[in-house]
């Protein structure tokens, strides 16, 4: 089993919300932490923790968390590998990613359909320069979004309702607006996340799931199809599972490409038939001790 050191933040450790992003460490692997609320962050503390824990890898991920602490780990010997999540934010040509020895992203490709600006969020220039922004990561090897084993400790529940899991209320540009709207005349719940195990719980008792994939920036695919998946509800997006080189999932997907689409397919749409249906291969390719199996052994 191989050694990792993650470095990260004590308090992200404890954020439900970066799930996705942490939480495969307390599934998988032998794993210690360095960083910011850990200990002191100075290069001599860290090769002090390494000589005493003696990894295989270091692992980071998430540039953002890095801000003002993080010491030059140019120096550092042990192989040392770094996670991209927001690509939009970050030049992938930018010199802080030459300390590391392999760079992977969690989107690569941003399918740019429903682009809009929303100067709620931002000024157009700061807008255009995220969209340049990610088109550098094209390149970039894709490291696949996983989920945790939690979801197949317990049997399908009874299911019931169409939901839509997450953060509806920040300013929203017009098309999630639309979609929004086309919802709530559907009779659709809008959930937000709170605690993993009520999460899990929540989504394995769903009959239906919507995975819109737009953002401001373009289309993507999210993390949360993979969990939707895994909970065995009838899972309705309109993700490019192709471009994001997962086209085995399609058959497991209710696609729609406009909301009218959306719309007769949510009216007309037998959930039975999806019921269960990607229990089986998330738990064969996708759940958090595969992917990280293959990412520290170098097979991705």
């Amino acid at each position: 089993m191989k050694k990792i050191l993650f470095i990260t933040k004590s308090s992200c450790l404890g954020n439900n919300n970066k799930s996705l992003h942490f939480g495969w460490t307390r599934e998988y692997g032998n794993v210690e932490y360095w960083g910011k609320g850990f200990t002191n962050t100075s290069l001599q503390s860290l090769k002090n923790k390494i000589d005493s824990f003696k990894p295989d890898f270091i692992y980071t991920t998430m540039k953002n968390k890095y801000k003002y602490w993080l010491p030059d780990l140019t120096t550092i010997k042990v192989p040392k590998i770094h996670v991209e999540v927001d690509t939009c934010y970050y030049d992938a040509n930018d010199p802080w990613y030459k300390q590391f020895d392999k760079i992977y992203c969690r989107q690569a490709i941003w399918n740019q359909k429903n682009i809009q600006y929303n100067k709620l969020l931002e000024t157009k220039k700061e807008f255009r320069l995220k969209l340049k922004q990610a088109n550098t990561w094209i390149n970039t090897p894709v490291l696949h979004w996983s989920i945790t084993k939690k979801f197949f400790i317990k049997p399908p529940q009874k299911r019931k309702y169409i939901r839509f899991v997450g953060n509806y209320k920040k300013p929203q540009f017009l098309y999630r607006k639309k979609l929004q709207s086309l919802l709530r005349e559907s009779h659709c719940e809008f959930v937000k996340i709170s605690g993993i195990n009520k999460y899990i719980s929540l989504l394995c008792s769903t009959s239906a799931l919507v995975c819109p994939t737009e953002s401001n920036y373009g289309d993507y695919v999210p993390a949360k199809l993979f969990e939707f998946l895994a909970s065995g509800a009838a899972v309705f997006t309109n993700c490019d599972l192709k471009t994001y080189g997962t086209p085995e999932l399609k058959k497991y997907i209710i696609k729609y490409n406009s909301i009218d689409n959306l719309k007769y397919k949510l009216k007309h749409t037998n959930f039975t038939n999806y019921y269960n249906k990607a229990i089986k291969i998330m738990k064969e390719r996708y759940i958090h001790e595969i992917r990280y199996r293959d990412l520290f052994n170098g097979k991705i």
